[in-house]
Order: C-alpha cells, then sequence, then structure tokens
C-alpha cells in the first residue's frame, strides 16, 4: 500500500456531460476524510457520455496536489454501466465488390455495370439499346463478396440533362446465395428527377442484393440507367485480406528460420539430403 498521503482529495465536485464542452451544474459535491479508505459519492442518475471530477481542495492541506489511484463508475443498482447502443446504419464500404446486370450498352457507351460501383456520378450503367434494344424490366445485382446487415439502398440516377433511363417502379430482394431470391423487401416507384432515391426496409442478412426496373420513371423509353448504388447496413466481418505474393518478406520477418530454430531441417528422402 501506498503510504504517502500527499493529494487525498478533500472538497470535490462531479460534472456530467454529454459533449464535453457543456457541464452544467454539477451532479454532485462534498468534502472525502483524509484517509485511505476508498470514498464513493452517489447522485441522481443521469444520461451521459463524460464524467468530471475536480478536487478543489487537497484534504490534509498539504499542499496543491491531487493524486488518485483507481476511478469507476456504476449505475444506481450498483452495477456497471450498459454498453453503448450500436452506431446507427450507415453506407457500407463498397472495396472487393463486384456487379452483374441482365444486360448493359457497351457498343454506343460505356454503359458497363461496373460503372455504380466506381465512385463516379458521370459514369453510368446504361441498359442494352445497341444493336438491339432490350426491354424492361431490367435488373442489377451487388455481391458483397461477405454477409452483411442490409437495411436500406441509395440509388443516385445519372447527372447531367439527359433523365432517359431514371427507374420509376422497383423493387429489391436479397440473397445468401445468389441463386434463390427472397419477396420484395421493398417497392415502389420513385419520382422523375435527378435527386437520389432512398429506400429502408427491416434489417436483414445477406451478401447479394438485387434491384430490379419495372418502368422508366418519365416513360421516355425502355431503359434504365443509374450512376451509383449504395448499401445501407452493418459490416459483419471484415473483408478478407489481400494474398500476399509468393517470395514476399512482410515488414518485421525474419529472413532466416534457422535463427529460431538452429536444429531444423527440411524433409526430404535419405538419398537425396
Amino acid at each position: 500500500m501506498d503510504r504517502v498521503s500527499n493529494g487525498r482529495i478533500g472538497r470535490f465536485e462531479i460534472h456530467a456531460s454529454s459533449d464535453g464542452a457543456n457541464r452544467g451544474a454539477a451532479v454532485a459535491t462534498g468534502t472525502w476524510a483524509d484517509n485511505s479508505l476508498e470514498k464513493t459519492s452517489g447522485f441522481t442518475l443521469v444520461a451521459t457520455r463524460l464524467v468530471r471530477l475536480t478536487a478543489i481542495t487537497e484534504a490534509g492541506n498539504r499542499g496543491p496536489w491531487t493524486g488518485a489511484a483507481e476511478l469507476n463508475l456504476v449505475a444506481e443498482t450498483g452495477t456497471p454501466q450498459p454498453p453503448p447502443p450500436a452506431p446507427a446504419p450507415a453506407a457500407l464500404t463498397r472495396t472487393g465488390w463486384t456487379v452483374a446486370a441482365s444486360d448493359q450498352e457497351t457498343t454506343r457507351e460505356d454503359g458497363s455495370a461496373a460503372n455504380v460501383l466506381d465512385g463516379s456520378l458521370t459514369m453510368i450503367w446504361h441498359s442494352q439499346y445497341s444493336p438491339t434494344l432490350v426491354p424492361l424490366p431490367h435488373s442489377i445485382i451487388l455481391d458483397m463478396r461477405a454477409t452483411n446487415e442490409v437495411s436500406g439502398f441509395t440509388y443516385a440516377p445519372r447527372s447531367g440533362t439527359s433523365r432517359n433511363g431514371t427507374i420509376g417502379q422497383y423493387a429489391i430482394a436479397v440473397s445468401s446465395g445468389g441463386t434463390t431470391w427472397s419477396a420484395p423487401l421493398a417497392s415502389g416507384t420513385w419520382a422523375d428527377t435527378s435527386q437520389a432515391k432512398a429506400v429502408t426496409f427491416p434489417a436483414v442478412q445477406a451478401r447479394y442484393i438485387r434491384l430490379i426496373a419495372t418502368t422508366e420513371a418519365g416513360n421516355r423509353g425502355q431503359w434504365t440507367s443509374m450512376a451509383e448504388l449504395n448499401v445501407i447496413g452493418r459490416s459483419l466481418s471484415a473483408p478478407p485480406p489481400a494474398p500476399t505474393p509468393r517470395g514476399r518478406r512482410e515488414p518485421g520477418v525474419r529472413r532466416s528460420v534457422s535463427r529460431w530454430f538452429p536444429r531444423w531441417r527440411p524433409f526430404c528422402p535419405a538419398t537425396n539430403c
């Protein structure tokens, strides 16, 4: 036990704050005795993120010092505070994702499906219209390469002056294996505007997401187009690590195994060793 008594807290204040800037009135004040016993201070239960303990005096008036060994927070019942709620769903990182479409235009323009994952609003997926027109409905499938919890979907129409292909009626389904699909998790009709569209639905776990466009919002033709697709949800697993090329030495890895295991020898038939 540390027998030095310097810095024991005497008079004190406790403040709670949600942002670290606005503290309000103290939730507890008082004066602790000048001894080595554990001190406690109770106050009305508050919802907060930050708790500040301010030492105003040194219990024995030995000097302008303050010291503490441990600090703990307890709930009203004396049990540890519950963990914070899970973060709200957000757009998932699309690294490593792939995409496939029912059809795409690659003769008259670069309207490949891969453009919906390139992060650019100027490059688009466009359904095929040359050399022959593929009519509605059109569909596009995202493969997230891992199972995630998904609860929403955002679609950015093409930018610029043309709105050809803006999706009107739609339906969204999910799949774990890419062959058997759920009933539509969401369906409806989007407005004929260039603004980004969003839809939410009860959270489900899936690897594949399919968007089917059944009409063109402005009835301009049998086309479908889009600039970007994003999925709202939570990641359930980290993406697989990139493979290490053969012969590459990772940082911090020593080259010679024999320095750790001096008697190690490669196995081989006795006649060839």
